[in-house]
């Protein structure tokens, strides 16, 4: 999902992230604890997603 997202375009990619959000959470924590769910994947997502917020929110840049 997230790369689809980054190829519509680096113009929209903070809006779509938002409308996403949380269905990306909760998708994840549902699959968290299961087996099927690798953790490294779970967590490289996560911080892709806060990655991405990061670099097109402009109020977020002093996180960084």
């Amino acid at each position: 999902v997230l790369a689809a997202v980054i190829k519509a375009g680096a113009a929209r990619e903070h809006e779509i992230l938002a409308e996403i959000r949380d269905a990306v959470f909760s998708f994840i924590r549902k699959m968290e604890p299961k087996r099927v769910m690798d953790t490294m994947l779970v967590s490289r997502v996560r911080i892709l997603y806060i990655r991405s917020l990061l670099a097109r929110s402009p109020e977020l840049q002093s996180i960084k």
